[in-house]
């Protein structure tokens, strides 16, 4: 199973994946290495997500997000999510998220 968020600078949607179906679905705070410290991050993961969300461990979290377009804030969100969950993490920016939940990993264009 997987963890996939999508986050902007308001709101940070969380689905517990397995194959390809949704298990469990949750919405937290914003998060944005812009604007927030690691620790704030943090903080607001452990806090705001149900419980389930750390009953076991993932296979992968994959999370996409607004402010995470270079390498020095990729690692903001990257050690917040491992102090959290542990498992392998890859973070994108929300623009990547946006266009392969339109297009998946099929060539095409998404228009954002």
């Amino acid at each position: 199973m997987k963890i996939i968020a999508e986050s902007s600078s308001t709101r940070t949607e969380w689905a517990l994946v397995e194959g390809d179906t949704i298990v469990e679905h949750a919405f937290t705070t914003g998060l944005n290495p812009y604007f927030q410290t690691r620790r704030e991050i943090s903080h607001s993961i452990r806090l705001e997500l149900p419980e389930v969300f750390f009953k076991r461990r993932w296979d992968h979290i994959y999370f996409y997000g607004a402010g995470c377009a270079n390498v020095e804030k990729i690692k903001v969100i990257e050690s917040s999510l491992v102090a959290q969950f542990k498992p392998p993490v890859t973070v994108n920016s929300d623009l990547l998220g946006a266009a392969r939940g339109r297009r998946g990993r099929r060539p095409g264009r998404a228009c954002i």
